[in-house]
Parts: C-alpha cells; structure tokens; sequence
C-alpha cells in the first residue's frame, strides 16, 4: 500500500490555483471577521468549510486522512482542508506561523502528490498566511540515489538500519520529514523504550549529565538528519558528541532531497 489517500487527486496549474485560493480567501477572512482570533483551528476549519459549500465551492472536505504503511507499520496523517481535490490548506490558531508548519504542510503535498497549498493562520490579529508549492511529481520522488561507500556494518543492528531504510525509501520515496522514518524505526525496534534511552556524558573525567539518544544497541547509536548544506559541520558536531559518550558509533543517515547517504562515525 505505501502511501494511500482515497480521493482521485487532480493536478492544476498555478494559475488555477491563485484563481481559486482568491476566492477562498474571501471566505477566510469572513470567518477571521466574524469570529475573531481566539477560536481554536477545528472552529475555524467547520465554518470555513461551511462558508466554501454555501458559496459554490462543493468539494470540500476536511480531516482527510493520508495512510502511510510498511509491513505492518501504519501512520496516519490528517489534511485540515482538501478543496476539489486539488489544494491543500492547514489552519493554524498561533501565535505565528514557524518553519515546523511549513515542513508538515509541504510533507503533506508531497504524500498526497499535491502540488499547491497554503498554511493559514486565524490566532494572529490580521489573517496570516503562506503558500506552500511543490514541482516535484510521485514518479520523482523515487528517483533515489544511495551513498553507502563512507557505511560499515559494525553490527547486525546497523546491517538491519541501513536495509529496513533503504527498504521504506523505495516504498515511500524522498523529501518527506525524516520523522517519519524515526517512527518506523522506532516502531520496528519495539517502541520508544526500546531506542531512547538516556547515556552519560563525560567531560575531562566527569559526568557532566545525561542526555537521551536513539540507540540500537548499547554501543552503537543512530542520527537521521536532513542537511543538504553544512553537512561537514553537523558530522563534526556528531563526532565531538560521541567522543563525550561510552558509545563505539554512530550510524549516520542524511536526507539530502534524492541523494541518500549513510556514513559511520567510529570514535
């Protein structure tokens, strides 16, 4: 199943799209007009649907969800609003829109293969908002290329790391949040007590604290990331951590859009 959503998405142009987000932004702001800031998004979200399927607009539909499953590991993620099938928007009651909005926003286009959408948020005094766009198609994103020449397989655990995640790369394809592949990890290894656990750090023979990490086994611990600049500074920062620790390695897995690298950090 991979990546499901059980609506016939429909592709339009950007055009098509500002010609049909101007006239639901009439309707976002009638709603910011009549009830105010302080509403949660679920109130905002019925009564701008309410408002789209008064003023013509009949394919609307809320809380859509999107299944993403491997084996028997599901997750479900939730479109606050799907308009005719073709525009995604998710609402916001916040202080302020903030790039972690941006990421799930954009991560949902890409799992409904959607390519235009729009964050809108009702908790500010003036109706805030940004468009979210994407060119990338389905078929794109699982153009993968594997760098695996800088990755040692110093145990079973990090042989089964490196091919359960190619494994979910080539059924669900790049550019999604890395978190995604966090969970199913963490899913496979029996749940978060199983992986998060708290090691000590040491600096100049004391143990300054602790601190929790995700782990395979007791020596060796594993970091996905998502760089696609400063790549040298967050291995070397990976490095300095691990010289801190009793851990052995690192298993290094870098997000870097089609280009997937593995590398290990040995202390």
């Amino acid at each position: 199943m991979g990546i499901e959503i059980k609506r016939k998405i429909k592709l339009i142009s950007e055009a098509e799209f500002h010609k049909l987000d101007y006239k639901i932004m009439g309707l976002v702001f009638q709603v910011h007009n009549e009830l105010g800031k302080f509403c949660n998004e679920k109130i905002c979200q019925n009564y701008l649907a309410h408002l789209c399927k008064e003023n013509g607009i009949n394919s609307v539909d809320t809380e859509v969800p999107i299944v993403v499953s491997f084996e028997n590991f599901i997750k479900k993620f939730y479109i606050d609003i799907l308009i005719n099938n073709t525009i995604i928007y998710e609402l916001k009651s916040v202080n302020s829109i903030n790039n972690e909005h941006k990421r799930q926003a954009l991560n949902y286009l890409l799992l409904a293969g959607i390519n235009h959408g729009k964050i809108i948020n009702f908790g500010t005094t003036s109706i805030e908002f940004e468009f979210i766009s994407t060119s990338l198609t389905q078929d794109s994103r699982y153009n993968v290329s594997l760098r695996t020449d800088k990755w040692i397989n110093t145990d079973i655990d990090s042989k089964w790391l490196k091919e359960l995640t190619i494994n979910l790369l080539k059924e669900w394809g790049t550019f999604l949040g890395v978190q995604l592949f966090y969970d199913a990890i963490l899913f496979f290894r029996g749940g978060k007590e199983n992986v998060v656990r708290s090691i000590k750090i040491t600096c100049d023979d004391l143990v300054v604290g602790t601190q929790n990490f995700y782990l395979l086994n007791n020596h060796t611990a594993f970091n996905l990331s998502a760089m696609t600049k400063d790549k040298r500074f967050y291995r070397k920062h990976l490095e300095q951590f691990l010289t801190h620790t009793s851990l052995d390695t690192i298993q290094w897995i870098n997000f870097n859009h089609h280009n997937i690298e593995f590398e290990t950090i040995i202390k």
